[in-house]
């Protein structure tokens, strides 16, 4: 099975912009109190379908471990610094952690991976 996952990279980068730019705004003070956290609240959406999208023929996990997931997301994008850095490793992660619990499906992080680096890693400096 073939699958087109979007790149972590863009993907990261996208949702970072979203957030820092809050593109959704509410100007009605009375309505703007019940959707305090709309853009973020967005941003969980579109991240939740961009990594889920490739795998419609595989029932996603619905366990209180993948829902605790969100949840945790969801507070990471409200309250914690969301450069796009941070964003990558957690849909690497996400990526990592979905291919090692389906053994229905291969997924190879490599190409995701291998233009990341313009320079090997050296840690003999």
């Amino acid at each position: 099975m073939d699958i087109a996952i979007a790149n972590p990279f863009s993907l990261s980068y996208t949702s970072s912009w979203l957030l820092r730019r809050k593109i959704i705004q509410i100007h009605d003070k009375e309505a703007a109190k019940e959707v305090t956290y709309i853009n973020e609240k967005f941003v969980l959406a579109y991240l939740i379908e961009e990594l889920t999208a490739s795998f419609s023929d595989i029932n996603i996990p619905n366990d209180q471990s993948y829902i605790d997931f969100i949840n945790l997301l969801y507070y990471f994008l409200k309250y914690r610094n969301c450069d796009p850095q941070a964003l990558e490793l957690m849909i690497m992660s996400y990526l990592a952690a979905f291919s090692l619990i389906s053994n229905e499906i291969g997924v190879d992080l490599s190409k995701f991976t291998e233009n990341l680096f313009s320079e090997p890693i050296n840690d003999e400096e």
